[in-house]
């Protein structure tokens, strides 16, 4: 029998609300659809007119320290620094008048003000060591080169990325956050990425267009197709996530799927086909660990099989009559681009330098000595051997394990398939781009966020995987039973030890007479 005074204490990251606290508010699918929607003008006006996007970029940053400075959730923080992930590959096809890394360098000021001012515990020190493996290579490129803007160049391309990712890290892993701010997130990064779609399907509707049997330009909204494809998977991949973690109705999931069916079709017409491969290969990583979750493993299962019949015999058909035959000799094409090459160079050289590597930015000239091939390195694993040698071999040892972290601390059901896809996302970005986007920086430390679950959810959560949602640790009671306390001469602890003593009572119970507003406040 319980005890008439006992307090039911939460459990370790599970979301709690306390008393006179303003409550969140509900995510609303209207007003995510409603944002997103308001992309689509606004990425024709920044085309159209480049002075557009460059007032656009600046403000989005302007906004995103905003949050920081004036204090506001770190959910609210990060949503932010989705945002400018989102919007990287929006600027630069629009020809926002920003340096090429701006998206990098604005989400490290972000994130790195964030650090600052809110003071915020690390949970891991193992992105600093990743940090340090890469400065010795960073030291034989400033010993050898020589032209201080050639080594600015160098160091920005190939470092900023890196650099972003263990910042990023820093500030996120281990951060708990709710799955309503982990969708608005979610939804920020997509808004921007629809204004992509839409510049590439005003492309195709204003230009002729010549499909050959390589990546296509015009069809790429006038930049470099592999990068616009990948924006377009990334946005199909968020579709999935949203469409997975929330339950809505039926217009909210017909629009999610109508936009992963509309951005796979102008992925594809991009010709570049690593779009599609991205995205394949990130919702089968995420469905593996949704069988925890029968409901959403059914959903998932259903869409796959319906996603597949549609582009199988309806979609593709269509898309090959309208290119005159080229997107199925495309497609049918299983050669490398010429990747292969530059990995096997990067190989090469990674075993003629095997200790330090040969520097950053260095690898090419390397390369071509080694097989012939001229060329920057498009892969991230490789381009880490050949120019930091064992100490790139550590660093990327030192990111698999975090990512192997971030998958085993969320709980069963969509949080582990949350972190999952993103990371399988983020690895495959790099085997054919690199770090050439933020992109692949930011999901790495975003999949490492803590989804809690809602007080009210957990015994739901319980029945759908058979397990306990959340693990309850003595320091997180102890941390409510010392939040509970009253006044420092009688605690709710003690009233639980001695059943004569009265219990303290709560601000609801004491009523507000004698009690400032803020004292009720901080119940």
């Amino acid at each position: 029998m319980t005890h008439p005074t006992a307090i039911r204490i939460p459990r370790a990251n599970q979301l709690s609300v306390r008393a006179g606290a303003r409550a969140k508010p509900k995510l609303v699918a209207s007003a995510l659809f409603l944002f997103v929607a308001l992309h689509a003008p606004l990425a024709l006006g920044m085309k159209l007119v480049p002075y557009l996007s460059t007032v656009h970029a600046l403000v989005s940053l302007a906004i995103a320290l905003m949050l920081v400075i004036r204090r506001y959730p770190t959910a609210w923080v990060v949503a932010g620094c989705a945002y400018l992930v989102g919007s990287e590959a929006l600027w630069r096809m629009t020809g926002a008048s920003v340096f090429w890394e701006y998206g990098k360098y604005a989400l490290l000021l972000v994130v790195i003000t964030a650090m600052s001012l809110r003071r915020q515990r690390i949970t891991s020190h193992l992105p600093v060591f990743y940090l340090l493996l890469l400065v010795p290579g960073a030291l034989l490129t400033i010993i050898t080169v020589t032209n201080l803007r050639d080594l600015r160049q160098i160091l920005s391309f190939e470092l900023s990325g890196p650099v972003a990712y263990s910042a990023c890290s820093l500030f996120l892993l281990g951060r708990n956050l709710s799955r309503d701010d982990v969708l608005r997130c979610l939804a920020a990064m997509l808004a921007p990425i629809a204004g992509v779609a839409v510049i590439t399907l005003f492309g195709i509707r204003t230009t002729e267009i010549q499909f050959g049997a390589s990546s296509n330009l015009d069809a790429s909204g006038g930049f470099g197709p592999n990068q616009v494809a990948a924006a377009l998977a990334l946005g199909m991949v968020l579709c999935f996530l949203l469409l997975t973690g929330r339950r809505g109705s039926l217009v909210w999931k017909g629009i999610l799927v109508g936009l992963i069916v509309w951005f796979g079709i102008q992925a594809a017409l991009t010709f570049s086909r690593t779009g599609l491969y991205y995205f394949g290969a990130a919702m089968l990583a995420g469905t593996a660990f949704l069988v925890a979750d029968v409901r959403r493993f059914v959903l998932v299962l259903v869409l796959g099989l319906a996603l597949l019949g549609l582009g199988r015999f309806v979609i593709a058909p269509r898309l090959d009559a309208y290119t005159g035959g080229a997107l199925e000799t495309r497609f049918a094409r299983t050669d490398l681009s010429g990747r292969g090459d530059l990995m096997k160079g990067d190989l090469l050289v990674f075993l003629k330098h095997p200790v330090l590597g040969v520097g950053v930015g260095l690898s090419r000239e390397a390369r071509r000595e080694a097989v012939g091939v001229v060329g920057k390195s498009h892969t991230e694993f490789t381009r880490l051997l050949s120019e930091h040698g064992l100490l790139g071999a550590a660093a990327l040892v030192l990111m698999l394990v975090m990512s192997a972290r971030s998958v085993m601390l969320q709980t069963p059901g969509w949080p582990k398939a949350f972190s999952a896809t993103l990371l399988t996302f983020a690895f495959i970005f790099m085997t054919g781009s690199g770090m050439r986007l933020a992109i692949p920086s930011f999901l790495l430390a975003f999949a490492g966020v803590r989804i809690c679950l809602p007080q009210l959810g957990r015994a739901k959560a319980q029945r759908r995987t058979g397990r306990p949602a959340i693990k309850a640790t003595p320091k997180a009671s102890a941390r409510v039973v010392r939040r509970l306390t009253p006044n420092p001469g009688g605690t709710v602890a003690h009233a639980l030890s001695d059943p004569k003593k009265e219990p303290a009572r709560l601000p609801a119970e004491q009523g507000h007479a004698g009690q400032s507003p803020r004292t009720r406040q901080n119940w």
